[in-house]
């Protein structure tokens, strides 16, 4: 899908249960970016009701920097979560060959910090390898 210049729209967006952050921009008429980081959480209240069964405190928080003039400088701060370790859900072709790149090192790093994790976390991380690798293998595929 072609993307209209001044439209906004999603270019990447990662996601786990409670938690979700993406980076949304717009392409200028000159073909530059303008982007934005949003993050979306839901945060269960630290006393919850007595009947946790039927009723859940429930926050959320949301928050959306600035438009910023490029992708890598809205990146810089999408880059301070711990977006590698959730699922991907948007990765847009222009980005894909950058993002993956950055996942990558960033997953690097994260198993030479944690050393020596379950099975069950092991699973999972490299879970979430095959699944970006996908997602950046799709985006790429879907041409010019």
């Amino acid at each position: 899908m072609e993307q209209k210049k001044g439209q906004a729209a999603n270019l990447l967006e990662a996601s786990s249960q409670d938690f979700s952050i993406s980076i949304r921009g717009k392409m200028g008429a000159d073909g530059t970016w303008q982007c934005a980081v949003i993050s979306n959480e839901v945060i269960l209240s630290d006393e919850p009701p007595i009947d946790f069964s039927v009723t859940m405190e429930v926050d959320r928080r949301f928050e959306q920097t600035e438009y910023v003039y490029s992708f890598t400088d809205a990146f810089r701060h999408f880059d301070q979560s711990e977006w590698f370790l959730c699922r991907p859900l948007k990765l847009h072709k222009d980005f894909a060959a950058f993002v993956l790149e950055a996942f990558e090192q960033r997953m690097e790093e994260y198993a030479e910090q944690n050393p020596g994790e379950s099975p069950t976390v092991e699973f999972i991380r490299k879970s979430r390898i095959d699944e970006w690798r996908a997602k950046a293998a799709a985006s790429l595929a879907d041409g010019p």
